[in-house]
């Protein structure tokens, strides 16, 4: 039995077989060494049949008739024989697969044959139609090409008459010689085209074509057509040429232009040597136009040079135009010198200028704007290391002036009269040397200069003052009473100048009776007192305030008025070692960044000056808010007066730049507070102080905690949803198709207790359920099963996210 697979196999094979061997198509009727007669299997039984010859030599055909003659005979005699329907037989003749020969016979005139034109005789009939033209030479050589296949054709007479005719034909359009008519035609092809590749295309198989029909004519037309598309080629690249120098740019597309035109027209090496000398005279001369426009000495120009130098040094051009690579390189090279040195001219111009610029530190902004706008001028050519260097040529020439201009205040100061107009004229200009010292180190030395050459001044200035206030120069020794003791009425002088107060008259009556003190206070008015002799202290005490009232003064009184108008604020402002009056006042003993010995308040007298440490630390502070030490001494000086919030407030700024000694700070008050949190946070704040090296933390720590134990915060045990989550609760086997599974439904807690700051262990047992499946017998042991699990203990764990896990 035959399937449909094999059936359509086997006509797959059927038809592989008939694409692969087409002979078998032919029917074979005769043969005879080397000739074949055949029919074609699509010639049935019909009236008309078609006979074909086959022979490996084309001399059968015209040399040896009888010899055909007798076998297509006998051929048709064995085709009628099977087909009585037959009338006519058509007879082709074959030489490698090419006719050559035609003929027929017919029953009515007796089976003989009568020759036909061969396909051959017909072409060569039809060449006065085919060739009319010169263009048409190449049809007629297509038409010919596969009788040029038949072996020993030039032999026979059809292809003798087939060649005079056709040689005739192709003279006669060719003319006299034919080279101007070949010519003629290939100048009328490139007017049309304006293409030398178009004209070589439609001329060169003309050339061929007479070659074939002509060949002793051939030589001298491919020569002539040759001479003739080289003159077109050379027309075609000068008008090119002659355009892309006029539109053409140095920094265009001209010469990637130029490579794909070499590329696609392969001109001959002479003309590529015109090309080559043209191309580099057309580069010297753009150039050298180029530059011609870049020598102002502007920093645009050097880029420009440079872009230049650049763009000329990246063209790669065919190795066939070596003059002009020649050119391109050595002019890249050339005038990226020049743009090197221009540069290093401007460079140099401008470090000059920015040393020159200004005479004094108070030409320090135009030095500024000066560097800077020569900086940028730099940057926006593209030059920006010079541009750096420029920068740098700023910082030479105002520490230069910085310099010079101190040594000149410092000179400025020591003659100055500190009057109050000059001391708040130079405070005017500490404060803006203060806003410079952001960008310049040097400034410093300055606000340091004006701070000395004030308290100089006022030491100088205050001795005439203090003279000019008495009526008698012996005056001058007598004692007043303050805080800290008697001193001289010069003293007291210097002293109030010292803040900005002027000790405007004193004076004394006979036998020291009734003496009086004015005291010209800094935008405050003037204040009178009478004074009064102390035995005590043999000095002279403020007895009574000369106001409207003329009210009495107590000593004490008069004492703190008088250190309060004579004692400077602290200004905050560190010394040349950095260190603060805040430093002096309340820095802890033991901070390793500390910048003074340091204050143990637990030792100092009962007199010591919180307040003033206080008023120290805080203008430390304004003058230096970043500095997280200032705010933990202020906290540390607030902690101890027992000011805890506030002390808080600041020990927590001190504490977000990780200073080591206020977290320290902060746990002391911590462990003050009630509740265990108190005490865990006073752990935690410890920690973090002993991590940033603070040693007081260390110790404390160590006494808090023993070695070997641990505090942690309580957290809520783990509740019964929470323990399901944190276990296997489906646990499944399975073997042959057959599966059982335990199944935790519930859990019942006896107790938990807490092991660690994340650990808790617990007494408890599961509710469960067995499931089974793939076996009756199995649910046997589903109804044995417990429904309660064994009491066990289990350690479930906390961990980030709020989940648990079992950890046994």
């Amino acid at each position: 039995m035959v399937t449909g697979a094999s059936q359509a196999g086997a006509l797959l094979v059927g038809f592989v077989w008939l694409v692969f061997c087409p002979a078998v198509l032919a029917n074979p009727v005769l043969s005879e060494g080397d000739v074949v007669i055949s029919e074609r299997q699509g010639s049935r039984c019909a009236p008309i049949r078609s006979l074909e010859v086959a022979a490996k030599h084309v001399d059968l055909f015209e040399d040896r008739v009888s010899q055909l003659k007798k076998l297509i005979s006998g051929a048709i005699a064995k085709v009628s024989f099977e087909c009585d329907q037959l009338k006519r037989v058509r007879v082709a003749g074959l030489v490698s697969g090419v006719e050559v020969f035609s003929a027929e016979a017919d029953i009515d005139d007796g089976w003989n044959l009568k020759f036909l034109p061969t396909p051959l005789e017909r072409l060569t009939g039809q060449i006065g139609s085919i060739v009319k033209e010169l263009p048409d030479v190449v049809k007629l050589r297509d038409s010919y090409a596969q009788f040029r296949k038949v072996p020993n054709i030039e032999s026979t007479f059809q292809h003798f008459a087939f060649m005079h005719m056709a040689q005739d034909t192709v003279t006669r359009l060719l003319g006299n010689g034919g080279l101007v008519t070949i010519r003629q035609y290939a100048e009328s092809v490139y007017a049309e085209t304006q293409s030398v590749q178009e004209t070589k295309a439609k001329t060169q198989p003309i050339a061929e074509s007479i070659s074939v029909f002509l060949p002793d004519r051939a030589q001298l037309v491919a020569t002539e057509l040759a001479s003739a598309l080289r003159q077109f080629e050379e027309e075609e690249w000068n008008a090119y040429l002659v355009t892309a120098f006029a539109e053409g740019d140095i920094y265009g597309s001209f010469f990637s232009d130029l490579r794909t035109k070499l590329a696609n027209t392969s001109p001959n090496a002479d003309l590529v040597h015109v090309i080559d000398q043209r191309v580099n005279e057309w580069v010297r001369d753009e150039v050298e136009l180029y530059e011609s426009l870049l020598e102002s000495g502007f920093l645009s120009d050097v880029a420009e040079k440079r872009l230049l130098s650049t763009t000329l040094a990246r063209y790669i051009l065919p190795e066939d135009l070596a003059i002009t690579s020649k050119t391109l390189k050595a002019s890249a090279s050339r005038i990226e010198v020049e743009a090197k040195q221009e540069l290093a001219q401007l460079l140099s111009a401008a470090k000059e200028i920015v040393a020159q610029t200004g005479e004094s530190y108070a030409d320090l902004t135009t030095v500024v704007e000066t560097g800077m706008s020569l900086a940028s001028e730099f940057e926006a050519a593209g030059f920006g290391q010079e541009a750096k260097l420029v920068l740098a040529s700023i910082s030479d020439r105002t520490d230069s002036l910085i310099d010079a201009g101190l040594d000149v205040l410092k000179q400025e100061l020591g003659s100055a009269q500190m009057t109050r107009e000059n001391i708040a004229r130079y405070r005017e200009q500490a404060d803006i040397f203060e806003e410079l010292s952001a960008q310049f180190e040097g400034f410093s030395g300055y606000i340091a200069a004006i701070e000395e050459g004030i308290t100089n001044g006022r030491e100088r200035i205050c001795v005439t003052q203090a003279a000019d206030s008495v009526s008698d120069e012996s005056y001058l020794s007598d004692r007043i009473l303050m805080g800290e003791g008697a001193i001289e009425i010069r003293d007291l002088a210097c002293r109030l100048f010292r803040n900005d107060h002027i000790l405007a008259t004193y004076k004394r009556g006979w036998l020291l009776s009734s003496p009086a003190l004015e005291i010209d206070l800094s935008g405050e008015g003037v204040e009178k007192y009478e004074l009064g002799w102390d035995d005590a202290s043999e000095a002279y005490v403020g007895t009574k305030k000369l106001d409207v009232e003329a009210s009495p003064l107590p000593e004490q009184a008069w004492i703190d008025r008088i250190d309060k108008l004579t004692i400077l604020p602290p200004s905050g402002r560190p010394d040349a070692a950095g260190v603060t009056e805040c430093d002096l006042l309340a820095a802890d003993p033991q901070d390793s960044h500390r910048k003074a010995d340091g204050v143990a308040f637990e030792q100092v007298d009962p007199d010591y000056d919180f307040e003033r440490a206080i008023d120290a630390c805080i203008a430390a502070i304004e003058f230096a808010p970043e500095e997280p030490r200032n705010h933990y001494q202020l906290a540390r000086v607030l902690s101890f007066l027992g000011v805890e919030d506030e002390a808080g407030y600041y020990a927590e700024l001190a504490m977000s730049r990780n200073y080591g000694p206020a977290f320290y700070l902060r746990a002391q008050s911590r462990m003050m507070d009630e509740g265990d949190d108190a005490f865990f946070d006073s752990i935690d704040l410890l920690k973090l102080s002993a991590e940033a090296g603070y040693q007081p933390a260390k110790a404390l720590l160590e006494e808090l905690i023993p070695p070997g134990v641990e505090f942690y915060r309580e957290i809520p045990a783990p509740t019964d949803s929470d323990i399901l989550s944190a276990v296997d609760t489906s646990v499944c086997s399975g073997i042959m198709n057959m599966s059982l599974c335990v199944r935790l439904t519930g859990v019942h807690r006896k107790d938990c207790f807490q092991m660690s700051a994340t650990d808790f262990s617990c007494e408890l047992t599961f509710n469960m359920r067995c499931d089974s499946a793939g076996d009756p017998l199995l649910s046997l042991f589903t109804n044995a099963c417990p429904a309660y699990s064994d009491p066990q203990f289990r350690t479930f764990r906390k961990l980030d996210g709020g989940h648990w896990r079992s950890i046994n």
